[in-house]
């Protein structure tokens, strides 16, 4: 393994865990500056910042990079807390819709200090609605629709400086074959939440076992897309580490049957348990076999960060239209062969499904 990556997994696992990082990883000729970059490349610089605080103070980094890093860390924690009166503010705002709170705060609350987890936008699903519906309520909550950012399943509100994705479907899997199973799973899931308290807010959350599955589809979904940083998956793992003996795991094993995702839950869990120190027994159905494929998928993990940000393909976009489309094409069809050898079959589908409705939509909009 890269000494690079292996030093920033070591400080994760350290963060995760709440066990010391091994001192003995980082000599003198430990390159500081690269880790903190790799770690904002992977949403993970609060994670590193928790893991190399319990190293002896002669194997931190230098004390200008250690100030900038904690400026970033304080910074998070202050955007945690405004999250969390946000969120309060929404669920007032919505309360009669009674909105499902999914990912962000709700599995930020799974990590040993909620804080350093960094956060994006709210996402909060209205089950009971659709898109014409949601466009409706806001417009009678005063929000001007027409200038809100939407896709084809949440639109998206500014509330007091953070993005509330408001959500009609969570999701769906890769394959368009088993989406009218998928929405039917959803539909019995939103009927049977789960409440809990995040800070002092009353939050309804997915039943156990859809919510895996939804964070798993999350998961797949960007990384057969674009690329996926390490954050997304320290979420899973955390949630398999606190629930997995609680989760119905024959219930489970049938709902991922039904959604064809086996393979998809085999391999990220071999990740977690191989990379992020997830014991076996909660990784449920772990599968020795998946371990040359985790491989692959850690490599595209490091080579592209968070949501494949760092792909020097997206990040470097011409400014002329067609250019810019050629350019896509080259990027998605070298992406498309990168994953191909770890998920053969989400490959195709998002390649010669979900990639030309995406396509000609950017086309109609010349995006």
């Amino acid at each position: 393994m890269d000494k690079q990556k292996e030093q920033l997994l070591d400080l994760i696992n350290s963060a995760l865990w709440g066990t010391p990082a091994h001192a003995e990883l980082f000599g003198e000729g430990t390159d500081w500056n690269a880790l903190y970059q790799t770690a904002k490349e992977q949403a993970c610089l609060g994670l590193a910042f928790q893991g190399f605080s319990t190293l002896p103070n002669d194997k931190k980094p230098n004390r200008i990079l250690l100030l900038k890093w904690y400026g970033f860390v304080a910074e998070m924690e202050n955007q945690y807390n405004h999250h969390l009166e946000i969120l309060g503010q929404a669920l007032q705002l919505f309360g009669k819709e009674r909105p499902i709170l999914m990912k962000g705060l709700s599995v930020a609350a799974l990590y040993p200090n909620p804080k350093i987890r960094h956060l994006g936008d709210i996402d909060l699903l209205l089950s009971e609605m659709d898109g014409k519906e949601m466009q409706k309520l806001l417009r009678s909550k005063g929000f001007n629709v027409d200038s809100c950012p939407h896709t084809d399943k949440h639109i998206g509100i500014d509330l007091k400086g953070v993005e509330i994705e408001l959500h009609w479907e969570i999701g769906k899997p890769l394959n368009p074959f088993h989406h009218k199973t998928y929405k039917m799973l959803e539909r019995q899931a939103t009927k049977i939440t789960r409440e809990e308290t995040i800070g002092e807010v009353k939050v309804n959350l997915l039943p156990l076992e859809f919510n895996a599955i939804a964070l798993l589809i999350h998961m797949v979904e960007h990384f057969i897309g674009k690329g996926l940083g390490l954050r997304q998956i320290c979420d899973w793992t955390l949630f398999l580490d606190k629930y997995h003996s609680q989760m119905d795991h024959n219930l489970l094993k049938e709902m991922l049957n039904e959604l064809g995702m086996m393979n998809d839950w085999q391999l990220f869990s071999n990740f977690c348990v191989n990379n992020l120190g997830l014991n076996k027994e909660a990784a449920i159905f772990y599968s020795e076999s998946k371990t040359k494929k985790a491989q692959k998928l850690s490599e595209v993990v490091f080579a592209f960060g968070n949501f494949g940000e760092y792909n020097p393909v997206w990040k470097s976009r011409p400014s002329a239209f067609l250019k810019r489309k050629m350019e896509a094409l080259k990027g998605n069809i070298e992406h498309f062969l990168r994953v191909f050898s770890i998920s053969p079959s989400n490959a195709l589908f998002n390649i010669f499904y979900f990639y030309p409705i995406d396509a000609f939509n950017r086309l109609k909009n010349r995006k």
